[in-house]
């Protein structure tokens, strides 16, 4: 017979319950965490997703450049003369070919051949180019040197007229290397002048002081 004596076995029943409750209150408590952890981790995904993200791109600037004027009056007809004087240009920026002349000036002071061409906008608008080529660069290197230092003719400027502006000078270059000199001189009355030579050919234009710098930046020789 076997005696049970009191409390002896249920002593241990009772704490296998307890030690089972301890269990589920355990497991209760991971899966809680485990809920709030993916609420936290949901959370987050949506805030990458529909919060601030990558910033916006920032365009990259771009560069516009504006085409060159054209004439609007048509040049006039040429005929051959030489192989120098047909590459003097057709036009020039809005100025047209309008015509060609001798210039005894430059072949009196040396050049093979020399010519006097004008190029207009229409109306008075107009340009005065004179083109003269040497046997030499160093012969049109003597002749620019002599015109940079002639003394304009001298025109007094009218009342509240600006003062004249300095000349720019500067080297002429062609595939990377200096092959002339240049020299652009503004007058108070409103007229300026760009002179210049290229290995053995020396160029002046004449005109509006507003026009001859872009002129002589626009010409191809």
């Amino acid at each position: 017979m076997n005696d049970i004596t009191p409390g002896s076995e249920a002593e241990p029943a009772e704490n296998a319950t307890g030690s089972r409750r301890r269990t589920i209150l355990i497991v209760a408590v991971v899966g809680a965490l485990v809920v709030v952890g993916a609420i936290v981790a949901g959370a987050a995904g949506a805030a990458g997703v529909f919060g601030a993200g990558e910033p916006a791109a920032v365009p990259s600037p771009s560069t516009v450049t504006l085409s060159s004027p054209t004439p609007t009056v048509k040049p006039a007809a040429r005929k051959h003369i030489s192989a120098f004087a047909d590459k003097l240009p057709g036009s020039v920026l809005s100025y047209a070919f309008a015509g060609i002349a001798p210039h005894p000036g430059f072949v009196s002071a040396g050049a093979i051949e020399a010519y006097k061409v004008d190029y207009s906008a229409g109306g008075k608008a107009k340009v005065t180019v004179y083109a003269g080529q040497w046997e030499t660069a160093k012969e049109a290197g003597a002749v620019y040197g002599s015109l940079i230092k002639a003394p304009a003719a001298a025109k007094v400027p009218a009342k509240g007229a600006a003062t004249p502006a300095k000349p720019t000078t500067g080297k002429v270059w062609v595939a990377g290397r200096p092959v002339g000199h240049w020299k652009i001189t503004k007058a108070p009355d409103g007229t300026g002048s760009a002179i210049w030579t290229n290995g053995t050919a020396l160029f002046r234009v004449v005109g509006p002081a507003n026009v001859v710098e872009d002129f002589f930046n626009a010409f191809p020789l």
